[in-house]
């Protein structure tokens, strides 16, 4: 360096000339590689702030869709018993009705009409507040979830409706239930359900 100022305030010595040519490449060299490195540096600087604020924009995207997810889940189990307490509700009505058409009706007849009323409407309570606590919970329950009814739980409502009481005939069967798939097996139970 002290040869390149030499050589700018002496300009015509020319002993320092052969200096001037090896101080001005290490000093071209010098400038050349702290500006490089400064480059690198601040590039790298800005590569690690993109990354955070990538993996920070992907969490807050992640959580909402989580969130997202739990909410549509909520939905959907408050849905599907929305669906059985109207079935419930029904058929708490239609034996209600039945007491209030009937009244000569025997009173062992009209002893199982009432428990069958009180068991409804204690089912319906029952699946009210599984509804309540579905759509007041911010995380579902692990064992809480209760699965949508498919044509595999059909046995399971005729048999229910002919304890109330009502004539229920069925005709065909299906032999492998389980392969429906899951949504034609709900709709098709709650075809069946409000026949």
């Amino acid at each position: 360096m002290t040869s390149i100022a030499q050589y700018l305030v002496y300009p015509g010595d020319v002993r320092n000339a052969g200096d001037f040519g090896i101080s001005a490449a290490f000093a071209v060299l010098f400038v050349v590689v702290a500006v490089g490195w400064g480059v690198v540096v601040r590039t790298r600087r800005q590569l690690i702030r993109s990354f955070a604020d990538r993996a920070v924009r992907a969490e807050a995207e992640q959580e909402l869709r989580i969130e997202q997810g739990r909410r549509r889940e909520r939905e959907r189990i408050a849905r599907e018993m929305h669906d059985a307490l109207g079935h419930r509700l029904s058929l708490l009505s239609v034996h209600a009705g039945a007491l209030e058409y009937r009244s000569d009706m025997p009173r062992d007849e009209l002893a199982r009409a009432a428990g069958v009323i009180r068991a409804s409407a204690h089912q319906c309570l029952v699946d009210l507040r599984e509804i309540i606590v579905v759509l007041r919970s911010v995380e579902l329950p692990e064992g809480e979830q209760r699965p949508a009814p498919s044509l595999v739980d059909l046995t399971e409502l005729v048999e229910e409706s002919r304890q109330a009481g009502m004539t229920v005939t069925v005709s065909g069967e299906l032999t492998e239930p389980d392969t429906v798939p899951v949504a034609v097996g709900r709709h098709g139970y709650r075809i069946v359900q409000e026949a």
